[in-house]
């Protein structure tokens, strides 16, 4: 097989009855193209591996029925096609052979099929491959794809924002190039300026990018290696980040918002928080700073493509206008329109956004896990067979695995065939108008199961709460405030919850969440609150003076709640807001309450105490007054009459 040939290698279903001993063995296929017209020629190069066995037969070929690349067995209808491709077929170990069909004598109209290669011996499939066929009538009306491509990943950085591993350095490597190579992107843009994509890039990954160009500390070896601001991987990552700021520039590109880090916005919405609104203005704010962005994109990028009625507010009260959503979710929408490209969505408080929806079988095969451009055509060809004006292939993940060759090969493709043009998300957004009414969708998903995933998300749920606390207590802006809120909300990526969570990877997402309690509880013991009444008080209203120390450099907002005894009263209220600059704060509080009580003063945020503070209230009445003066008196008698009448009697 030549380095021209688009490989696929399956494991989607495996031979009906498997020869003894044969399990790890299988067939790879190869074709000529990608794409296949009527009249043409199919050309296989078949690899066989036998698992070290020796195996002899003949090669069918097997069509299935029009199938999406998503379907949970494309390959459980049977066969409408077959055809011997080779006989007397020996295979000592490995073997590689090649074989011919044409499309007239498999009677294969327009559509994308499964197919599957098998070697027969003795009557019985010893051994199996897949392949997708694409076959498209170039005479029937082309169609519009939208490729949404995403440029992000894992976390990079420890709990104390050391990078972990090499990884990000790796894909800023001009020579070699990884395979996931981030400068892969402008050189596609520059290569093939009639391919239009649409990306989302991560902000977290920007970020994580300008630490390395600042230099930085990378973990895991001897002690921990230092790089400076002037070593050829800071020099690196800057070049990395120049090429993802000229993809803005190109008129076949398209940038639309992210949240700063992928977050799973369901899950966000489900717990109430407002974590979602802020992912998407951080990330809006990094995204443009770093890439030189003049204004906010309109459109929006949602992370796992999975919105519900309560997360859609977090996208379009931050700006954005349109999004793509997973093609299964539109079963949940299409009544009211059905076949319609976008839909009008609104949440229950009357926001709204216009939602496209992905196909999920041109999506997985070109984006998910196990890339298969063949499987990608087959989708397109499926759409384009059933007049299906607009597809959309989008990814679900932060970094999609299809490596750059492999991806190059698709573009090339795609630049050749004329019944299928490239748009961007925003021309999409301007040709396919909704024209119904806006409808909902479901409220809440489930959240990821799993015992590691629970306990990292009940762990993640505890500390927001005292993250919560804080941040409603100090100023957004604040530079202490940004770092901690960039900890939870990376703390909030769906790298970290994640059904398939493995525990070191929990341990990192755990570790960066035991940081921000200890930052956070840090920060708040910088706050001191002290009360004071005095020493002895002799009517009933009277003064307490409540001291608040702020340590910190920076003011806090926070509720003053004054408690006491039931015969204790406060005339001017028992709660007052107030901004407690650094340094120390004053409060008279006036009061009224007779005999021994006590003061206490909280700190509150969220209804939470921060810190407090209690004082006696020592109130001497006219009757304690009268009691004091008649047992002063009594014991004054008695010291008389001992003196005068026992002592010297």
């Amino acid at each position: 097989m030549t380095a021209a040939l688009a490989l696929s290698f399956f494991t989607m279903a495996p031979p009906a009855a498997p020869q003894q001993g044969n399990a790890a063995g299988g067939i790879s296929v190869g074709l000529d193209r990608l794409v296949f017209g009527p009249g043409d020629t199919i050309n296989f190069s078949i690899g066989l591996d036998a698992a070290g066995q020796t195996l002899s037969g003949e090669l069918f070929l097997r069509v299935y029925p029009a199938a999406s690349p998503a379907a949970a067995d494309p390959f459980a209808p049977g066969p409408i096609a077959e055809k011997r491709l080779a006989e007397g077929v020996n295979v000592a170990g490995t073997a590689a052979t090649t074989g011919a069909a044409t499309l007239s004598e498999l009677g294969l109209g327009a559509g994308g099929y499964p197919a599957r290669v098998v070697l027969v011996s003795g009557g019985r499939e010893v051994l199996a491959g897949d392949v997708w066929l694409a076959v498209v009538d170039p005479a029937a009306a082309p169609i519009d794809l939208v490729l949404l491509w995403t440029v992000g990943g894992p976390p990079q950085r420890d709990a104390q924002g050391y990078f972990t591993s090499s990884s990000l350095i790796d894909r800023c490597r001009n020579q070699p190039r990884s395979p996931d190579s981030i400068l892969q992107h402008e050189a596609l843009a520059r290569e093939f300026p009639s391919i239009r994509t649409t990306y989302a890039v991560e902000p977290l990954l920007l970020d994580e990018l300008l630490d390395i160009t600042d230099g930085f500390t990378l973990t895991g070896t001897e002690g921990g290696r230092q790089f400076d601001a002037a070593s050829p991987e800071a020099v690196q990552a800057d070049a990395c980040i120049e090429s993802l700021r000229q993809l803005p520039t190109f008129d076949n590109v398209e940038l639309v918002g992210t949240p700063y880090a992928f977050a799973d916005l369901t899950l966000l919405a489900r717990q109430g928080w407002s974590d979602g609104t802020g992912q998407y203005r951080l990330g809006h704010d990094v995204l443009a700073e770093t890439l030189l962005l003049a204004e906010v994109p309109d459109g929006a990028y949602i992370p796992g493509l999975n919105l519900t009625t309560d997360s859609l507010s977090y996208v379009a009260a931050t700006g954005g206008e349109y999004a793509v959503l997973a093609g299964y979710i539109r079963g949940s929408v299409q009544a009211r329109n059905p076949g319609a490209m976008s839909h009008r969505l609104r949440d229950l408080s009357g926001e709204r956004l216009t939602g496209f929806f992905a196909d999920d079988g041109a999506s997985s095969a070109l984006l998910g896990s196990n890339p298969d451009p063949d499987a990608f055509f087959a989708g397109l060809a499926n759409a384009h067979a059933a007049g299906t004006p607009l597809v959309i292939a989008a990814a679900a993940n932060p970094a999609p695995a299809i490596a750059a060759d492999l991806r190059r090969q698709v573009y090339v493709e795609l630049s050749r065939q004329g019944w299928v043009h490239s748009i961007t998300l925003a021309e999409a957004n301007a040709k396919y108008r909704p024209d119904s009414e806006p409808a909902t969708l479901l409220r809440y998903v489930d959240t990821a199961t799993g015992y590691i995933t629970r306990t990292y998300y009940d762990r993640l749920d505890e500390v927001h709460g005292l993250y919560e606390d804080f941040r409603a207590a100090v100023d957004a802006e604040e530079p202490q405030m940004v770092g901690i809120t960039k900890m939870m909300f990376t703390a909030e990526n769906s790298y970290w919850l994640s059904a398939r969570l493995e525990p070191e990877a929990a341990n990192s997402g755990l570790a960066v969440l035991n940081e921000i309690e200890r930052v956070v509880v840090e920060e708040l013991s910088g706050l001191e609150v002290k009360v004071k009444t005095p020493l002895v008080q002799t009517a009933a209203a009277s003064t307490a003076t409540v001291t608040i120390t702020n340590n910190n450099a920076y003011d806090f907002t926070v509720e003053l709640l004054l408690a006491a005894d039931e015969d204790v009263s406060f005339p001017d209220g028992d709660r007052r807001e107030l901004r407690i600059a650094s340094g120390v704060t004053t409060v008279e509080v006036p009061y009224s309450g007779g005999g021994w009580s006590k003061i206490e003063a909280r700190l509150l945020s969220r209804g939470n105490t921060l810190v407090a503070d209690d004082a006696g209230i020592r109130h001497l009445t006219a009757r304690f007054w009268l009691v004091s003066l008649l047992l002063a008196g009594l014991a004054g008698a008695a010291a008389g009459y001992y003196f005068l009448v026992v002592k010297r009697g």
